[in-house]
């Protein structure tokens, strides 16, 4: 939606990959920028077979997005490369292997941060996941899905772009189909209550090579309004892992103090409340 600018760097990211793709649906959720037009400059040039999908009106969630793509698509693997995203040519290649395995229903890869104009931000992840593991992220790994939701999803969303993702499509749809509602209620933390609804069903794959590009907004969510709603998606997830899955009283008390940064951060600690357990907005997520 609305990302015309960013879509010819993205759309050759997705073309040139050395594992070529399979097909390549582009999705517009009713843009009001010049986006229709550049897609349909830009995809007879590509090698990659190519459709599309407009929106007539705007679907108002990105999550009915996934869906109405992942029910278009016809392989048995579905990457949603964002718009604004990069991909380093050995992504599909690298993130593929893992599928091997029956079992193994999400492959990811490090990702490397830039930002608005394309800058390097940083070369990982490892300074937001290291406060959950120092030690996880540097190695690639193939783990239990449980295991995956227990040790990282319980405290945060520890697969921090989408685009860094492949999904088996089949597991994919039907966690999207069966969770509509819920979705459509979340604007924050969407995609990590669909990781862990994913990796209840399967194992999880992850390659520590920072083969996606990860493009980071100024801006976002900071104080007020905004920041509330951000962190009671974000405790409300918590509270669905500790209701579905074994957390150790050490992570649970990690995930708390994850929330209680937040709560400082996005200006939320007003008086009479200082610590986000106190605060009735979240206190009934949180004890």
């Amino acid at each position: 939606f609305n990302y015309a600018h960013h879509l010819p760097a993205r759309l050759r990211s997705v073309d040139e990959q050395s594992l070529a793709p399979y097909e390549l649906i582009v999705l517009d959720d009713c843009s009001t920028d010049d986006s229709r037009e550049v897609i349909e400059s830009l995809l007879p040039a590509l090698q990659t077979a190519s459709r599309t999908i407009f929106n007539e009106r705007n679907s108002g969630s990105v999550f009915m997005q996934w869906l109405r793509g992942a029910e278009a698509a016809t392989g048995d693997l579905v990457w949603i490369a964002e718009a604004d995203d990069l991909g380093e040519p050995e992504f599909l290649n690298t993130a593929t292997v893992a599928f091997d395995d029956p079992s193994v229903v999400m492959s990811f890869v490090q990702s490397r941060q830039i930002d608005e104009a394309g800058r390097d931000l940083a070369p990982n992840y490892f300074q937001y996941t290291d406060d959950v593991s120092n030690d996880r992220w540097r190695h690639s790994y193939v783990a239990d899905g449980v295991e995956e939701i227990r040790l990282g999803l319980s405290i945060k969303n520890t697969i921090p772009n989408v685009s860094g993702v492949l999904f088996r499509k089949s597991i994919l749809l039907d966690v999207l189909r069966s969770n509509v509602d819920t979705l459509k209620g979340l604007r924050f933390a969407g995609d990590w209550f669909v990781y862990v609804k994913m990796l209840e069903r399967g194992k999880i794959a992850y390659s520590s090579a920072p083969l996606n590009i990860h493009r980071r907004h100024s801006g976002g969510v900071t104080l007020g309004g905004l920041g509330e709603r951000q962190l009671l998606e974000i405790v409300e997830i918590q509270r669905l892992v500790r209701d579905s899955v074994d957390v150790p009283a050490p992570l649970r008390d990690r995930a708390k103090a994850y929330a209680q940064e937040l709560y400082v951060q996005f200006g939320l600690n007003d008086r009479p409340h200082t610590h986000v357990w106190e605060d009735e907005r979240f206190a009934k997520f949180l004890n």
